[in-house]
């Protein structure tokens, strides 16, 4: 055992002698389907995420500035430049 700054903590070899049991191939699989339904969805909101600040870092100082103006929320164009 390894000693932390607030806990122990195991090593490899300590954790390699102890036993874990494994879920049958069909629980497996269908934990596998779930989740993968989840990483997809988490990985497709990171990159929107990504996306929605690029844009915010680029047009707020634009906004702040006055180099884009929003001249109206009435139909066509919002965005003046």
């Amino acid at each position: 055992m390894k000693e932390g700054s607030k806990m122990p903590r195991a090593d490899c070899k300590q954790m390699m002698q102890h036993t874990v049991a494994k879920p049958p191939a069909g629980l497996l699989e269908a934990f596998s389907d779930a989740i993968t339904v989840m990483t997809d969805q988490l990985r497709t909101l990171c990159f929107q995420s990504r996306r929605l600040r690029a844009a915010r870092d680029l047009l707020l100082p634009r906004l702040m500035s006055g180099e884009v103006e929003v001249s109206s929320l009435d139909g066509g164009e919002i965005l003046s430049v």
